[in-house]
């Protein structure tokens, strides 16, 4: 396929235990929604499981789909950054190595390319289960979106999107519209190279959000939260500002996701006896932020019991905010010609 649309880049290391039920999973939907205009490129990051084999078998069935083996693992990012590379589509959807799509899904991305052909497209997902038997219903869907939206400004779909981008799966990237990878190198070693291209992106033109759930995502199927992914988080932050987005909306993602990273690697700190490293890297990255100490993580801290009722609260007025978003869609939602 010499000039397709859009590519689904998925990027693997070691997991062909999960890799082979979501090229499974692809090659069908490519075969029945591609449209003869979407390939299927995978990312090898020099596994020694079998993976090797198994993707020489997948592409001796399916002429859609092609594969880069790295002579080394270059970490995560680098493999992004391969992925972004070797892609032959104007569109990069870059993919995880066991996550799975729902049907309907390819059809729903490229019609928005088509008939939009913005800058960034947010794909919604759910949370299921690690065996993928059921759904984790209050982490899903992700974004809490009425309808597919339209934003001509990247900081009104960041502030709608909070954390939701993060997850790879969720990220379609114009590549015509940010080029070649030079300009994304500085960010190699941060773990979220996705989500400067989203950020880039946004920034640059308007973003579509795909409201439906769309992505089964694998839970409890990834590791994080050490001071290594805190120094990601704090970059992805710099990185935010540095784009023009407004201090308020990074400080306040980064903060949730943060904190929430920190608790947990705190746990994995002590296990591992390097909790007083861990502090460190969350103490430089709240540096500037007096606010976050003095408020945020003394209520963090207290007992569940005392913050019972505030939850309660909290639950209720989010359920009344659904509803009336729901009765009431917003005003910078733009629907498809085909949805009026």
């Amino acid at each position: 396929m010499k000039n397709p649309r859009l590519t689904i880049a998925v990027v693997t290391y070691n997991r062909s235990r999960f890799l082979r039920e979501t090229l499974a999973c692809l090659g069908a939907l490519v075969e029945s929604e591609g449209g003869g205009e979407t390939e299927l490129l995978v990312c090898d990051n020099a596994s020694t499981d079998g993976t090797r084999e198994l993707l020489d078998e997948f592409v001796a069935e399916h002429d859609f789909a092609r594969v880069r083996i790295g002579d080394q693992n270059r970490g995560f990012d680098g493999n992004i950054l391969a992925a972004w590379e070797g892609a032959r589509g104007d569109f990069v959807w870059f993919f995880a190595d066991d996550d799975l799509l729902r049907p309907s899904a390819i059809a729903a991305v490229r019609r928005v390319i088509a008939e939009r052909a913005p800058a960034y497209i947010f794909v919604n997902y759910g949370v299921f289960s690690k065996d993928m038997t059921h759904r984790i219903d209050s982490l899903s869907p992700a974004c809490r979106l009425p309808t597919d939206t339209a934003f001509d400004r990247g900081e009104d779909a960041l502030r709608r999107l909070k954390m939701a981008f993060f997850f790879l799966n969720a990220n379609v990237v114009n590549k015509r519209l940010l080029g070649d990878a030079a300009g994304f190198r500085r960010y190699d070693g941060s773990a979220f190279m996705h989500v400067v291209f989203a950020l880039t992106a946004m920034q640059k033109g308007s973003a579509y959000c795909l409201a439906g759930e769309m992505i089964r995502q694998r839970g409890d199927n990834s590791s994080g939260g050490g001071e290594s992914f805190i120094r990601g988080v704090r970059r992805m932050r710099d990185c935010a500002r540095s784009l023009g987005y407004a201090r308020s909306s990074v400080n306040s993602i980064a903060d949730s996701f943060l904190w929430g990273a920190f608790k947990r690697g705190a746990q994995i700190g002590a296990a591992e006896g390097g909790g007083t490293r861990h502090l460190a890297e969350f103490r430089r990255s709240f540096a500037d932020r007096p606010l976050f100490w003095l408020l945020i993580v003394p209520i963090s801290l207290c007992p569940r019991w005392i913050l019972a009722p505030t939850r309660v609260i909290f639950k209720k007025l989010h359920k009344t905010s659904e509803i009336v978003a729901a009765r009431h869609p917003l005003k910078d939602v733009n629907m498809l010609p085909s949805e009026k």
